[in-house]
């Protein structure tokens, strides 16, 4: 086990793919693929002369995906080769009709640079980070734009300072064309790993201990699916994300004792994209300034929020919400079975097939129901005094409504 330090200084190496046409017949297809777009020829003549056309055929191919790459063919085989040096491109071969056959596509020389996880050179120590290390990354602008599917890396711990401004991940809707990342075709979508990948026990976020003013990296997209108990831990994060209507720090998770602890900044889990899902344990909000958007992907066990600004959407039964205070949205279809109000304000947008919430506990504060037409069933509200609710009762439907004990006063508007 060793302690890693983030440097991004490496060399940029050009990468260099080859594939050989191990058989020719004419009435073979012969493909090259890359993020599910094709390139492909109709034997020609024999394999040396296939393997010239199917290089042509990338050649003359305007798609972005092929444009990054230059091929050549020497006798039976295509080579593949970076035009900038730094940039990872993953090209498969496969043949359809007829008895020709394609060899797999392999990498002579492997693509490094200073934003790729992968290169040993990135690293305070000259290696790449292995199972049981702790990872640092802080004082640093240069992005990770490469290598970021280490799914079968187990860590300890990844230490993400608030003095790191680089950025973690890319962009899904822009396909990156330089070795930095910064330099994008916004034309197509990127088909290469857009998340890190890493299975680590402990994850750190935003903190920042000492004089001036951190900012933070606008992108940290962290997939950490592949492990079982986990801690989750974000002190702060930049302003902003560097991709419109998203948060800077994006999180995805598949365990249910997998805890999220966010005392300020904002952050997303499962809510990059419509499709992505998310299973966590217990999220805890805890920070005047935080901001939590959970997609309806999202699997949670339990809530507690002391304050801060959050939308929660489940595609499962959340055990239950607490609300010490702050703002609290709920969005989807789930059932919350407890749902504990005791300052602060809640938005029960939320609806179910059968019981949207089974019992409410009203303790304090305000729950406002109007948002939304779409139509609810609440099994048990307990109202005590110094709570407030809000509700169109032709919507919601209050099973069970008990009102406070002693002396109170109710108005209706």
């Amino acid at each position: 086990m060793a302690t890693k330090y983030w440097l991004g200084t490496a060399t940029a190496v050009a990468q260099v793919d080859t594939v050989q046409i191990t058989a020719y017949d004419v009435t073979t297809t012969y493909t090259l693929t890359v993020g599910g777009v094709d390139v492909e020829t109709l034997g020609v003549t024999d394999a040396d002369g296939t393997a010239t056309a199917l290089a042509a055929a990338w050649n003359t191919s305007a798609h972005a995906y092929f444009t990054g790459v230059t091929a050549s063919a020497a006798t039976d085989t295509v080579t593949l080769t970076a035009n900038i040096a730094g940039v990872e491109f993953t090209a498969s071969s496969s043949v359809t009709g007829g008895t020709g056959t394609i060899g797999a596509v392999t990498s002579s020389v492997t693509s490094a640079g200073p934003c790729d996880w992968a290169t040993a050179e990135n690293w305070s120590d000259g290696s790449v980070p292995g199972s049981g290390d702790t990872i640092i990354f802080s004082d640093n602008d240069v992005n990770v734009c490469f290598g970021l599917d280490n799914n079968s890396l187990a860590i300890n711990d990844l230490q993400i300072a608030k003095t790191y401004t680089g950025k973690i991940g890319l962009n899904r809707n822009a396909l990156v064309t330089s070795a930095d990342g910064e330099t994008v075709d916004t034309t197509k979508a990127e088909y290469r790993e857009d998340y890190l990948r890493i299975d680590v026990d402990a994850i750190e976020i935003g903190k920042h201990v000492g004089t001036g003013t951190a900012i933070g990296s606008q992108r940290l997209k962290i997939d950490n699916t592949n492990t079982g108990a986990s801690d989750t831990r974000v002190f702060g994060t930049a302003n902003t994300g560097a991709e419109q209507f998203l948060p800077p720090v994006r999180l995805l998770y598949n365990s249910t004792t997998a805890d999220i602890f966010i005392r300020s900044g904002s952050v997303g889990i499962a809510n990059d994209e419509p499709a992505e899902t998310a299973i966590i344990g217990d999220l805890y909000l805890n920070g005047v300034g935080s901001k939590v958007f959970c997609g309806d992907g999202c699997q949670i066990q339990t809530v507690v929020q002391t304050n801060g600004n959050s939308l929660i959407q489940s595609s499962t039964t959340i055990t239950s919400i607490d609300i010490i205070d702050g703002v609290l949205t709920t969005e989807g279809s789930f059932t919350v079975t407890t749902l504990n109000i005791e300052d602060g304000t809640l938005y029960p947008n939320h609806d179910a097939a059968g019981v949207s919430i089974t019992t409410l506990n009203i303790n304090g504060g305000v729950v406002d129901a109007t948002r939304t037409s779409e139509l609810r069933t609440w099994t048990t509200v307990n109202l005590s005094v110094g709570g407030s609710i809000k509700v169109n009762s032709d919507i919601v439907t209050m099973t069970n409504f008990n009102d406070p004990s002693g002396e109170y006063t109710i108005q209706v508007s």
